[in-house]
């Protein structure tokens, strides 16, 4: 989580100047200091004790990857140029979008673009992924347009909510109050045809999340969110209500869910906690429930747990020692019924790898010299039969005695050597080597493989920028 950098400058001036959400604890005070001269090289001034520093910034670059990369299909080589820009209306009001372009929509993380026959300067898909109207002040945070959104503590890829999913049209708004924060939202996914081709199926995702900070050490919330889909459902305004519970709407029927027979919701809270013991060590955990039994036996609950715990000496190396595990049972995310998994446009909404899995996973992060960063990794983990990934169309099932994770499991061993060198935010080139051990692949019994495969990623682009006096 901590070294998770902010999406965009202005983002990072936000975190620098105390405007971030405070739902989460301040980053121990090397990382701040990383992130400060980050922002200085890039702005070339001084934050103001009663403002940040506004701009209108138009940034267009290309990126490259070979080998390993987050959330894709294939690893074949790829490029994709991206585009991105934020308008200033006012110090509170400001417009951000995102766009990116490529020859192989298979192979950009996080990519639900779809391809076209006919390319054009040698691109055959394009998608934006952000394109918003934001306002903000210190006690509201609105958004309204395209956005991506990740809920709980341990970085983007959250077991409950990514932004390594897909990206979502609506309203999204943040109330704090003290120590308190309330985000919630209401979006609309998709739009997919039923089996007789007869309707459109119209899919929608709701969510409220509250959390508590002590601001310094300590900070626990809880929430949910609904998934709901239904033959020419219309949006819900019921769930624009940020402090009403979604069972109170569905227990009272006070929902459009009872209007027709296909019309269904799954729901799925959560609860989340992070506390630093010290200012450089920090623990976190988030609990997701999908369906939980309490008085059915034997049938499995179909849940998800992250926890993770990190280190953060600044001396005599800037280093970040990291652990995480991950379990997402068998049956998270699937519904009984149709149009209700928890994915969208052919991504998981919630955990980037799936489901019917469990991960350990040890990171470190240095910073030898100035722009410099390794970074080594180690992964073990078992993937089961049923990763929504693999079948996101199957229906849950309620089998006694079912095994996890399921089927013939896969068990992979994977360590990874990289170096990264980052003169400027959005300028980067990086290389390294990466090993895997995999038994039982493709759940194959007794198949095994191993390989090395080096990689290569990169980044350049070019701005210009529209200052206040």
């Amino acid at each position: 989580m901590h070294m998770a950098w902010p999406p965009g400058r202005m983002e990072l001036a936000r975190l620098l100047a105390g405007e971030a959400l405070p739902d989460q604890p301040r980053p121990v005070p090397w990382i701040e200091n990383l992130f400060r001269a980050e922002l200085h090289r890039e702005i070339r001034s001084l934050q103001k004790r009663d403002r940040v520093p506004q701009w209108d910034r138009w940034r267009f670059g290309v990126t490259g990857w070979t080998g390993e990369r987050p959330v894709t299909v294939f690893r074949r080589p790829s490029l994709w140029i991206f585009g991105e820009g934020t308008i200033h209306f006012s110090r509170n009001l400001r417009a951000y979008g995102r766009v990116r372009a490529s020859h192989d929509s298979l192979a950009i993380p996080a990519h639900t673009g779809i391809p076209k026959k006919v390319r054009r300067l040698g691109l055959n898909t394009a998608e934006a992924d952000y394109a918003f109207l934001e306002y903000r002040n210190r006690w509201l945070t609105a958004r309204f347009g395209r956005y991506k959104e990740s809920w709980g503590p341990g970085g983007i890829r959250s077991p409950w909510l990514s932004a390594l999913g897909p990206a979502q049209d609506g309203l999204w708004v943040a109330l704090r109050y003290h120590g308190f924060t309330l985000r919630f939202f209401s979006s609309y996914l998709e739009t997919v045809t039923d089996s007789t081709g007869a309707e459109d199926v119209h899919r929608y995702l709701a969510g409220h999340f509250v959390t508590f900070s002590d601001g310094r050490r300590f900070s626990v919330g809880a929430g949910e969110i609904m998934l709901y889909s239904g033959p020419n459902r219309p949006l819900s305004l019921t769930y624009l209500n940020p402090f009403m519970a979604y069972q109170e709407y569905e227990n009272n029927e006070r929902t459009n869910t009872y209007r027709r027979k296909f019309n269904r919701d799954n729901w799925l809270m959560a609860v989340t906690w992070q506390w630093y013991p010290r200012p450089d060590i920090c623990t976190w955990g988030i609990w997701v429930i999908d369906d939980i039994q309490l008085d059915r036996e034997k049938i499995p609950n179909a849940t998800a747990l992250k926890l993770g715990i990190s280190y953060a000496p600044g001396q005599p190396i800037r280093t970040l020692i990291r652990f995480d595990y991950i379990r997402v049972s068998t049956w998270t995310y699937r519904h009984q019924h149709p149009f209700l998994n928890y994915v969208s446009r052919g991504l998981p909404i919630g955990y980037d790898g799936g489901s019917d899995l469990q991960d350990v996973r040890l990171l470190l992060v240095a910073f030898p010299r100035k722009y410099v960063m390794v970074q080594m990794s180690l992964r073990y983990g078992e993937r089961g039969e049923l990763d929504i990934r693999e079948d996101p169309l199957r229906l849950r099932e309620f089998p006694y005695g079912w095994p996890f994770p399921s089927g013939v499991v896969e068990k992979t061993l994977e360590g990874a050597l990289s170096v990264r060198f980052q003169p400027r935010y959005f300028c980067w080139v990086e290389g390294g080597i990466a090993w895997r051990d995999v038994k039982n692949a493709g759940h194959t019994a007794g198949k095994h493989r191993s390989s090395w495969t080096g990689f290569l990623s990169f980044s350049t682009s070019f701005q210009f920028s529209f200052y206040e006096p």
